[in-house]
């Protein structure tokens, strides 16, 4: 397992170590980046790497016993289905974090 990893998995327990008692449930991260206008192709990539960190947890065990589940939504470049996104994902139970896509416009509203 690499350093990176390895440190993802540490922050994250530190972080979510008062709700292990529910351990049967993911931990949601969200994404919420432009996956199919023209900042598609970065959308895509951040949503791959997302992909790839947490299957690399998942692997390892999940942080503190629960795995990660990743919940992407397109933005498409637009302010307001952005703001619209970030409210739904703020819904999921075991909601951790959200990432963000390179649109300063949608990121910043």
């Amino acid at each position: 397992m690499c350093k990176r990893t390895k440190t993802l998995i540490l922050i994250f327990s530190a972080l979510l170590a008062p709700a292990a008692s529910f351990a049967s449930e993911d931990l949601v991260i969200g994404i919420d980046a432009d996956l199919s206008l023209g900042g598609a192709s970065a959308g895509q990539a951040i949503q791959l790497g997302v992909r790839l960190a947490v299957d690399e947890i998942n692997a390892a065990g999940g942080v503190i016993g629960r795995k990660l589940r990743i919940e992407a939504r397109d933005h498409a470049g637009v302010v307001l289905r952005g703001i619209e996104n970030l409210k739904e994902l703020t819904k999921e139970k075991n909601l951790v974090g959200v990432i963000g896509g390179i649109h300063s416009n949608v990121i910043l509203s």
